[in-house]
């Protein structure tokens, strides 16, 4: 049997360099996999930002077409003149627009409207309170 002369320096060195290759690599696969993991969860957050909008958005429309569904018309006769409950609300909600406030965010109204005076008094969400012309 032939025994072959084997330079353990020359084994060493190639095994360094192997090793070395092989950290390389596997920075440059961490890298890329963080990149692509940072885009698949910016995709995800986009797509949860749309889905959220759309959800919003729908429920918006519905308490719209539900808000539609149950309008009862009330008038007020006195004196000779007459006034309609939705348009006071409008005034209402403008009203309540112009104090800077979102109409969306109004969970209640009562309204006390005075002929009498001229006017309709409003407490919306039991704390904001004001007066529109009739």
């Amino acid at each position: 049997m032939e025994k072959k002369n084997v330079d353990i320096e020359t084994v060493k060195e190639n095994a360094k360099e192997t090793v070395e290759s092989v950290k390389e690599l596997a920075k440059e696969t961490t890298k890329k996999a963080r990149s692509t993991a940072k885009k698949t969860a910016d995709e995800a957050k986009k797509a949860a930002d749309e889905a959220k909008k759309a959800a919003e958005a729908a429920t918006r429309k519905a308490k719209q077409e539900v808000k539609k569904l149950t309008l009862r018309e009330t008038y007020i006769q006195f004196a000779g003149q007459e006034y309609k409950e939705s348009e006071i609300m409008e005034k209402v909600e403008a009203a309540y627009r112009a104090e800077g406030h979102r109409v969306g965010a109004i969970k209640s109204v009562v309204l006390y409207i005075k002929p009498e005076d001229g006017a309709a008094y409003y407490v919306i969400n039991e704390k904001n309170t004001g007066k529109v012309e009739l």
